[in-house]
């Protein structure tokens, strides 16, 4: 099974997103992330067997959590990505680095430097006038805040309408 472990946004900042793409829907290029399945990740783990679960979860119980605030910022592309990112606070990359700790047993290694992102949409190639309409999102921003209470451990499936993901494990904030 696909894992991977996030951050939910609030629903303040969905329903933002909404309005805020409605400049974006006769851009059809674009493949939207459902509203529901918007999230801030903090560490993909990739195909992990089944039997395993109960580790990672046990492994993630362990990962030390105290309540705090993210705000988003601004809107930007990376290649076939739309997203708006998320500040890095020093709680945010604290959680992100004990749980990276906690489950490399069982994660894939990723190089890359952590960005606090929520994908928005993806894309293979846009238009002319569809990468005008990305790009003048791309210099907007969306400051929201949100009180961040716990993580969750989803479950990804793919399907030929995109993704379905499943909460297989919520880890609260431990007083």
């Amino acid at each position: 099974m696909r894992l991977f472990v996030a951050v939910e946004i609030s629903d303040e900042l969905r329903e933002s997103l909404r309005e805020s793409m409605t400049s974006l829907r006769d851009c059809s290029s674009l493949r939207f992330v459902s509203p529901e399945n918007v999230h801030v990740t903090l560490k993909y783990l990739g195909e992990v067997q089944e039997a395993k679960l109960h580790k990672v979860k046990a492994a993630l119980e362990e990962v030390p959590f105290s309540s705090f605030r993210l705000t988003s910022t601004k809107y930007g592309s990376f290649p076939h990505v739309l997203w708006l990112g998320v500040k890095l606070t020093k709680d945010l990359a604290q959680l992100q680095r004990n749980v990276e700790r906690a489950v490399r047993p069982f994660a894939l290694h990723d190089p890359r430097a952590y960005a606090p992102h929520v994908t928005l949409a993806r894309f293979e190639a846009l238009t002319l006038v569809e990468k005008d309409v990305v790009h003048a999102l791309a210099s907007e921003r969306l400051e929201v805040s949100w009180h961040v209470e716990g993580f969750v451990l989803f479950k990804s499936t793919l399907t030929p309408d995109g993704p379905v993901y499943e909460a297989v494990g919520r880890f609260p904030t431990r007083k």
